[in-house]
């Protein structure tokens, strides 16, 4: 699931919110505890 990550942070036109998807994806880690 870290890829995912990854692969938003590539796309430069979702570039403004792969940042807030670096957020929920970091906060639904922290819930299942894969992080």
């Amino acid at each position: 699931m870290r890829q995912l990550r990854g692969i938003v942070a590539e796309q430069p036109a979702a570039a403004c919110l792969s940042s807030e998807v670096n957020q929920v994806l970091a906060e639904v880690y922290r819930l299942f505890d894969l992080n």
